[in-house]
């Protein structure tokens, strides 16, 4: 049986802090952690495929290639929310 490659199109996560925390230090905490070489390999660990750090090993099969996003899709973010909302009549 041949290999076959697969492509995987790598979509960005982003994490944030919400201007409203309520506990915004706590929010701090958690986004170092969930940064953090130690939280990174939990998730390698879990069965994600690939890490956001260049430190953490990751086993990718060979098989594997590996796409970009299309990150313009976030300049448009704004006109697709408008039409999202016109099409499903949110509001």
């Amino acid at each position: 049986m041949k290999n076959r490659e697969f492509s995987v199109v790598n979509v960005l996560h982003p994490i944030l802090i919400s201007a409203q925390a309520k506990h915004p230090n706590a929010a701090r905490l958690f986004v170092d952690f969930a940064l953090s070489k130690e939280a990174q390999r939990l998730m390698v660990e879990l069965g994600r495929i690939g890490s956001s750090r260049p430190d953490v090993e990751t086993e990718v099969p060979k098989t594997v290639k590996s796409v970009p996003e299309d990150l313009s899709v976030y300049d448009r973010h704004s006109k697709l929310t408008e039409e999202f909302e016109r099409v499903l009549k949110v509001n």
